[in-house]
C-alpha cells in the first residue's frame, strides 16, 4: 500500500477467463490450481494448466485463488 489508496497487488491479480469450443482459457499471474464444478458440484478440473475441456455445455464455476467464476459454456 502506497499511500493513494490503490493497493498494488489487486492489478496483479486479475483473472480473465474465455470459452470457445468447450476449452475454458484463463489468463492469471502466476502459477495456482485451477478447480472447475459443473452445476451438480461435481469437480470436472483440477490442475495447473490454463486451458482444459470441460465435458457438455452447461454452468460451470472456476475457482482460482481466492476467486470464483462463474462460466457458461455452450
Amino acid at each position: 500500500f502506497d499511500g493513494t489508496g490503490v493497493d498494488d497487488n489487486f492489478s496483479q491479480n486479475r483473472i480473465n477467463v474465455s470459452v470457445k469450443d468447450r476449452i475454458i482459457s484463463i489468463e492469471a499471474d502466476g502459477a495456482s490450481v485451477i478447480l472447475a464444478y459443473n452445476i451438480q458440484g461435481q469437480c470436472v478440473y483440477r490442475g495447473y494448466e490454463k486451458e482444459f475441456y470441460v465435458p457438455c455445455a452447461g454452468l460451470y464455476i472456476v475457482s482460482i485463488e481466492n476467486k470464483r467464476i462463474k462460466v457458461v459454456v455452450k
